[in-house]
């Protein structure tokens, strides 16, 4: 799995939305982007560039960075740690363990 098209972004929108009491419309507004586009991303049928992700921080009250930790941290994105930082299969979970997303002594 090395298609980043795979990556679950919408699960960790609706997650992070729903944990703040947000409707769809309410992040679409804090967010100045479309509900309906909110809906499309949490369906993963659209997926976000930075500007998004940095507009969704905002309606979210967090920081972009915060946001892309949380996609890190969903076990079915866990190939995004093998590729961005260079892990083997046999490292993965004492790294994650490890609480850090600093590049790993291999």
């Amino acid at each position: 799995m090395d298609d980043y098209s795979s990556v679950h972004f919408g699960k960790v929108l609706k997650k992070l939305r729903e944990a703040r009491s947000l409707s769809q419309e309410q992040l679409a507004h804090g967010s100045n982007l479309d509900r309906s586009y909110i809906s499309m991303l949490e369906r993963d049928i659209k997926k976000p560039g930075l500007d998004t992700i940095i507009a969704l921080g905002k309606g979210l009250e967090m920081r972009a960075s915060e946001i892309i930790k949380e996609l890190e941290e969903q076990p079915e994105n866990e190939w995004l740690l093998k590729d961005c930082f260079g892990i083997r299969d046999n490292n993965i979970n004492s790294f994650m363990d490890s609480g850090t997303l600093t590049h790993p002594e291999i």
